[in-house]
């Protein structure tokens, strides 16, 4: 399904549904919530520091493997600007963190304390170097500047595996020593796939 928004196609693929609604079916309605619009508003971070750096948007498509936000045009930013676009997301997590943070020390509010854990939860994920997660995409931008592209991509490629195995590691030690655990499995099969999309 396509939105025409002004000048902005936003796109809603059936995954994004189906993914949502696994979501409702494996926590509860608050939590799943949280969950979606700490989502949307971690997209919005992207969005705020690319309207800062003018950049007009074309498209947004929504499914279950993330958010693609496309540029109008082909103009490339300087690549400090562009790292700061891909982090911008991460910054409005760890925002949402301390505001919770701090509503729960005030009023003790269980629903605050949802709002930080899945906050962190979405700004420790994005901050893992896995092929093309906001980390990787900001990583990118910072070593073109030193580096040509062949070489970029063989450093992140490098750093990518390293992280995604490690990763992978954890998890089973984690189900062996404490238990089965949905969201660290959706986490690890979500980086497989990022990677074998990227090989």
């Amino acid at each position: 399904m396509t939105i025409r928004l002004k000048n902005t196609d936003i796109r809603l693929c059936f995954s994004f549904f189906a993914c949502f609604a696994l979501m409702l079916l494996l926590s509860d309605g608050k939590t799943a919530l949280v969950c979606f619009f700490s989502s949307m508003l971690h997209e919005g971070g992207h969005l705020f520091f690319m309207l800062i750096f003018s950049q007009k948007v074309s498209g947004i498509t929504l499914s279950a493997f993330g958010v693609r936000i496309d540029r109008e045009g082909e103009a490339l930013l300087p690549y400090k600007k562009a790292a700061l676009i891909a982090l911008g997301g991460v910054f409005v997590n760890f925002f949402l963190c301390a505001v919770s943070a701090a509503v729960y020390f005030i009023l003790k509010s269980r629903e605050a304390a949802v709002v930080f854990f899945v906050n962190l939860f979405l700004a420790l994920l994005n901050l893992i170097p896995a092929d093309k997660l906001d980390m990787w995409n900001a990583l990118y931008c910072l070593l073109m500047e030193k580096f040509d592209e062949e070489r970029t991509e063989n450093v992140l490629s490098a750093a990518s595996g390293i992280a995604v195995a490690l990763f992978c590691i954890f998890c089973v030690l984690y189900f062996v020593f404490i238990g089965f655990n949905i969201s660290l499995l959706a986490v690890c099969l979500y980086l497989i796939y990022l990677r074998l999309g990227s090989a």
